[in-house]
């Protein structure tokens, strides 16, 4: 063997060995009082990039974002929102006609099993 092959396979052969670099931190877990007063503590640093226009802008507040929209652009905010939300409608539409179908085909099949039931029953009644 060559000296660099030994190398590489005693640097390939430490792969099952522990890791010796630390050990895993340790969970912290926190109420929700603690969490509560956090937050009461901590200044809010909310971002809100608004992407509407050509340019990206970033405000720190809804009321910066309100006092910066002018009517032009809640127009074209307006024609946004009723196409998201036409595709959402197209979108939901379809699942309520797939569910639709899954329930006409249940029903079916109940209707059919209760059926076989019955005539099952009969048969069995003039059997005996």
């Amino acid at each position: 063997l060559s000296p660099k092959a030994s190398t590489a396979r005693s640097t390939k052969g430490d792969g099952w060995k522990r890791d010796t670099k630390g050990k895993k931190k340790q969970t912290v877990y926190k109420t929700a009082a603690e969490v509560a007063a956090e937050v009461a503590t901590e200044p809010s640093s909310m971002r809100i990039i608004d992407m509407r226009g050509p340019q990206v802008r970033v405000v720190s507040s809804l009321s910066e974002l309100a006092a910066s929209i002018t009517n032009d652009n809640s127009v074209q905010s307006l024609k946004e929102l009723r196409h998201n939300a036409h595709l959402l409608v197209q979108k939901y539409e379809e699942r309520v006609r797939t569910l639709a179908e899954k329930k006409k085909h249940a029903e079916d099949r109940l209707l059919a099993v209760a059926r076989e039931r019955e005539r099952l029953d009969a048969v069995s009644v003039l059997g005996e």
